[in-house]
């Protein structure tokens, strides 16, 4: 996997305040980011700390351990990156200041999606191989029914072959069929 590099961990510490307007949307929002990695939230004040300070906590506990939280800082930094609309941010009520941070959230995310882009292509290609494993996976059972049927056949033919007696052979093929 691709190193995140400290320009990325900086658009991504940019970005995530400016996703969401109210504190406890931008906590939901980081719950549900972190919800395989929880103990990453562990001991953050989202009652005191401002949100730009939550999102550099949150920046150095995933730097602190980089190649443990790679997997879960890339996901966040491209679903952070795939935002077209800032739902959390549309609803400050005073048109002046909604357009003023939906600005600001999307240069934000612009800057911190030029740094995703190798991340994106490898998370597709990974995509594309777990498809072609799984597409394999389930050729491989196919042909393993496959060929359990045709052992089947092959040994009821067998005990048919070496029937002497013609009537028990007739009796065998009807309960085949």
């Amino acid at each position: 996997m691709k190193v995140i590099s400290p320009q990325a961990y900086t658009a991504l510490r940019e970005a995530l305040p400016l996703i969401a307007w109210y504190k406890p949307d931008f906590e939901t929002y980081l719950r549900a980011a972190f919800r395989s990695h929880p103990a990453l939230l562990v001991g953050l004040n989202f009652q005191a700390a401002t949100k730009r300070e939550l999102a550099s906590q949150v920046m150095t506990r995933l730097m602190s351990d980089a190649p443990g939280y790679q997997d879960v800082t890339v996901e966040l930094m491209l679903d952070i990156a795939s935002m077209e609309r800032f739902p959390y941010v549309e609803k400050i009520k005073d048109q002046a200041d909604r357009e003023k941070w939906l600005e600001k959230a999307e240069i934000a995310v612009a800057e911190l999606r030029r740094h995703t882009n190798g991340f994106k292509q490898i998370r597709q290609q990974h995509e594309k191989r777990d498809a072609a494993r799984a597409e394999h996976a389930k050729l491989i059972v196919r042909i393993k029914q496959f060929s359990d049927d045709i052992a089947q056949v092959r040994a009821e033919f067998m005990n048919l072959h070496a029937m002497t007696n013609p009537q028990e052979l007739e009796v065998k093929s009807r309960c085949v069929v």
